[in-house]
């Protein structure tokens, strides 16, 4: 069933272009547990603050290229025009054929533990959810506990916390979902504006789970972060 999942990474201009090092990470931890599925590159367009960094990243595309083509199944997206992360993914999505997509961004890679991916793809084909994380700590943290709504089944956490870590969607639902929240003029970080909107809804509104594979909300750790902005602020972003 892993063959209905496509999957889409963001990246765009970090500190350790023009190296391919944090995206290849990610990329051969995808192929660790989704061996064949399609892998999208959606790679930004440089926004006037990050000129001078022009050089390194056209350097870092270069090499990604000649990575991409080695590997099998690994499709380059590239804008030339600044997109930021929602226009990029809603593009992408166009190109999307599988029920169900598998988004990351390009810093945070899954785990090589265990994660039960026909269980996860059934509940979302069958409508249970649309949206199951995989979740970057043991644990959830006491200062979200708020936003956790119990029990959907065993091995899934409903919430109504938005997260953009590595989650499994319904890709439908994800085209619909960016079409009512986002437009044309958007240049934003999905979490960004999906925060405020998933915290202040009832969890039916969007059906949003964290996996918990043991069900004990223990050992939940299935992706984590390489952190490849560094120090550096987030821009201004356009909603």
């Amino acid at each position: 069933m892993s063959q209905d999942i496509s999957v889409l990474i963001s990246s765009s201009p970090i500190p350790s272009h023009p190296s391919t090092s944090i995206i290849e990470e990610t990329i051969a931890s995808i192929r660790y547990h989704l061996p064949s599925a399609p892998i999208f590159v959606m790679l930004d367009g440089l926004r006037k603050e990050q000129h001078a960094r022009g050089l390194d990243y056209v350097e870092y595309i270069h090499r990604l290229i000649g990575y991409s083509l080695k590997q099998t199944g690994v499709k380059i997206v590239p804008f030339f025009d600044f997109q930021h992360q929602a226009s990029m993914t809603q593009k992408t999505l166009e190109m999307v054929e599988t029920r169900l997509m598998l988004f990351l961004e390009h810093d945070t890679p899954l785990l090589e533990r265990s994660i039960n991916w026909n269980m996860l793809q059934t509940s979302i084909l069958l409508g249970e959810t649309n949206h199951v994380r995989l979740h970057y700590d043991e644990q959830i943290h006491p200062e979200h506990e708020h936003m956790m709504r119990g029990k959907l089944t065993p091995n899934l956490m409903k919430c109504v916390q938005w997260h953009q870590r590595p989650h499994l969607s319904n890709a439908q639902w994800y085209r619909d979902m960016l079409a009512a929240n986002f437009n044309y003029h958007s240049r934003t970080f999905i979490e960004d504006k999906m925060h405020g909107v998933v915290s202040e809804s009832q969890w039916e509104e969007f059906k949003l789970c964290i996996y918990d594979p043991d069900g004990t909300g223990q050992n939940m750790k299935r992706s984590t972060h390489t952190n490849g902005r560094g120090d550096e602020q987030k821009y201004e972003l356009i909603f």
